[in-house]
């Protein structure tokens, strides 16, 4: 099944007189490519919950098992006994196996909600940049993100800026890295 997106975006500060500025198309390859990596984080954050869901329900079921493995010790025929007695240490096994499947997904949601925090932080930080972009008219280029140590010289406030995701670079900024 194909499905179809149409999508209107509105930027502010931005009559349909005006034409886009390279600011206007920085800002908007990196809004997008956010929106496209909280997609994916959405679709993983799914995919885990249906795991989970469904670990839930192998751990039930051996749970209902081990219960009948457990009355068949007690009430069962001698060979039904000897029968749950082999049985029980691989339904307990298959139980801690669950158990351990069962936090290891609820570990990996966490961590992608993290990251979902992370991203909704700059998503927040992208929006208040582009009052900024908009109205500069020297601007060469917008860094997304950047590891390491990262320093910038504005040429024109001579301020040094160490934070460098989502950051504007004019014409003329000098970039420093460390080896």
């Amino acid at each position: 099944m194909r499905k179809l997106l149409a999508l209107i975006l509105i930027l502010p500060n931005l009559s349909l007189a005006q034409s886009f500025t390279l600011g206007d198309k920085l800002w908007l390859s990196a809004y997008f490519d956010l929106q496209k990596q909280k997609m994916k984080l959405e679709e993983r954050i799914k995919e885990i919950d249906l795991k989970i869901a469904q670990n839930e329900q192998g751990i039930r079921q051996i749970n209902e098992l081990l219960a009948k493995i457990q009355r068949t010790m007690i009430i069962g025929t001698e060979k039904q006994k000897e029968d749950a007695q082999k049985a029980k240490p691989v339904a307990e096994k298959a139980l801690m196996q669950a158990k351990e499947t069962q936090k290891m997904l609820k570990d990996q949601k966490m961590e992608c909600e993290m990251q979902m925090v992370k991203i909704q932080e700059n998503e927040r930080k992208l929006k208040e940049l582009y009052s900024k972009i908009s109205s500069n008219n020297n601007i060469a280029g917008l860094i997304k993100d950047c590891s390491g140590t990262v320093k910038i010289m504005n040429l024109k406030t001579k301020k040094l800026e160490n934070t460098c995701s989502n950051m504007i670079i004019n014409d003329g900024d000098k970039i420093s890295t460390l080896s």
